[in-house]
């Protein structure tokens, strides 16, 4: 018996779009692993990189991640842009140097 895997909205645009999760990963600046995680459903992504990927894909943020994408679940308290800048674990490092800088 074989398995059948779910496959995101995520993987589905990306593969659409010609590109593979290293490809995207160079295109947004993120790290490969952190794209993966994301796109597996193992990660939950931030508003930052809902924003930047849609951008690389060229779609909408809703198309990738659903009606809500943008919105902060009740109880979810966002973090402040110093907190976001010192702890980006998606980030490559020359993205997080990037983003210190700002």
């Amino acid at each position: 018996m074989a398995v059948r895997r779910t496959v995101s909205a995520h993987e589905q645009i990306r593969r659409r779009a010609g590109l593979t999760i290293t490809a995207l990963a160079e295109r947004s600046g993120y790290s490969r692993p952190y794209v993966s995680l994301v796109e597996g459903g193992l990660q939950k992504p931030s508003a930052r990189y809902r924003a930047t990927i849609a951008k690389a894909l060229d779609v909408p943020e809703e198309l990738i991640f659903g009606q809500s994408a943008n919105e902060t679940a009740p109880g979810e308290k966002e973090a402040s842009p110093q907190a976001r800048r010192r702890h980006q674990p998606e980030l490559t490092p020359t993205s997080q140097r990037s983003a210190s800088e700002h």
